[in-house]
């Protein structure tokens, strides 16, 4: 038998006896209670692993954000193209909310697209896509058609 192998064993026997007696023994509890919370908590603190940032995941949450917001552009769009009929009010808040996703938009960078700017509204005197009239209001409907105008 060689000293390495008597080495192990001591160790094994050792863990098994001076356990239960630390664990038990009210003496050794106040002797070396302290010093035992203290290599456990730190024993705890080597073993655990550090979380780590899943960078894909991120990126895919900026991704489909970023879809969210295209989608909403292009919504934008088609409501503030068609919305004449609207009050003067709802009209301004439908132009904010473009503008807002707009900003909103920009703001999140380039992932992997670029910015749909090909049907974009610039110039609110004129409408970038021609209006479907089919869905107007007619005389017809039970809505007023009293339309509320703002001065600023």
């Amino acid at each position: 038998m060689d000293l390495h192998q008597l080495g192990g064993w001591l160790f094994v026997c050792a863990i098994f006896v001076l356990t239960p007696v630390l664990v038990y023994s009210p003496l050794a509890r106040r002797i070396f209670g302290a010093r035992l919370i203290q290599l456990g908590t730190y024993t705890v603190e080597r073993l655990s692993p550090v979380a780590e940032l899943d960078e894909f995941a991120i990126d895919l949450a900026k991704v489909r954000r970023r879809e969210r917001l295209c989608s909403d552009v292009e919504r934008l769009q088609r409501t503030v193209a068609t919305d004449m009929w609207m009050s003067a009010t709802r009209q301004i808040a439908n132009r904010l909310a473009y503008a807002w996703v707009l900003r909103d938009l920009e703001a999140s960078g380039d992932l992997w697209q670029v910015v749909p700017t090909a049907g974009a509204i610039t110039d609110w005197s004129a409408t970038a896509r021609p209006i479907d009239t089919s869905n107007l209001m007619t005389s017809r409907d039970s809505r007023s058609r009293n339309i509320e105008t703002l001065e600023l």
